[in-house]
C-alpha cells in the first residue's frame, strides 16, 4: 500500500509497480526516468515529483486516482509523456518552466478546471488532445507560454466551458494565427 523507493535508485522500469494498489509513493531525489506504465492502476491520491526527474514516460500514472500533483521546485523535467495522467482525479496543475514537452493525451480525462505555467516556461510542443475531456474555464487556462512552437489543434477539446485560448508567441502556430 504505502511504497518507499530507496536513494540510489535513478528509475522506475516498465510496469515495475504496475496495478499493485499502491495508495502513497515516496520518490527519491535521484530518480531522472519514470519509464512507461510504471505506477499504472494504483490508488494514488496525491504524488510528489523530485526535482531530480527529466522524464515521466507513457501512461506512467495513467488511471491512477491521482487528485494532486506536486512538482518540487527548480524541476528538470523536460517530457510529459503520452497518456501519462490520463484519466486521473486532477483539479488543477502547475506546469514547470523546465518542461518542453506536454506529449498526446497526457492528461485527458481528469477534471482540471485551471493550469499555471511557471515564469521563464520552455514549454514548446503541446501534443493531441493533451487536455481534452477536462473542466478548464477562459479565467482557468492561463496565457500559453511564449516559448510555445506547436500546439495540437485539438489540445483542449470537450473542455465546454472553455471559449478562448490566449497565446504569447510572437509568431503564428500552425492552425493557431495571432
Amino acid at each position: 500500500e504505502n511504497v518507499i523507493i530507496d536513494d540510489g535508485i535513478t528509475e522506475l522500469g516498465i510496469e515495475s509497480l504496475y496495478s499493485q494498489e499502491i495508495k502513497s509513493i515516496t520518490l527519491p531525489n535521484t530518480i531522472a526516468t519514470i519509464v512507461n506504465e510504471a505506477l499504472k492502476y494504483n490508488e494514488l491520491t496525491s504524488l510528489t515529483i523530485p526535482a531530480s526527474v527529466e522524464t515521466i514516460g507513457d501512461s506512467a500514472f495513467n488511471s491512477s486516482q491521482i487528485t494532486t500533483i506536486n512538482f518540487e521546485s527548480n524541476s528538470k523535467l523536460k517530457t510529459i509523456g503520452s497518456n501519462a495522467f490520463e484519466r486521473n482525479k486532477l483539479t488543477s496543475l502547475t506546469i514547470p518552466s523546465s518542461v518542453e514537452t506536454i506529449s498526446n493525451y497526457a492528461f485527458l480525462d481528469n477534471q482540471i478546471t485551471t493550469i499555471n505555467f511557471e515564469p521563464n516556461s520552455k514549454l514548446k510542443t503541446i501534443g493531441y488532445s493533451a487536455f481534452t475531456g477536462n473542466n478548464l474555464t477562459n479565467t482557468g487556462l492561463s496565457k500559453l507560454p511564449s516559448s510555445l512552437t506547436s500546439l495540437a489543434t485539438d489540445a483542449f477539446k470537450n473542455n465546454p466551458d472553455l471559449t478562448q485560448i490566449t497565446l504569447t508567441s510572437p509568431k503564428d502556430l500552425p492552425g493557431w494565427p495571432n
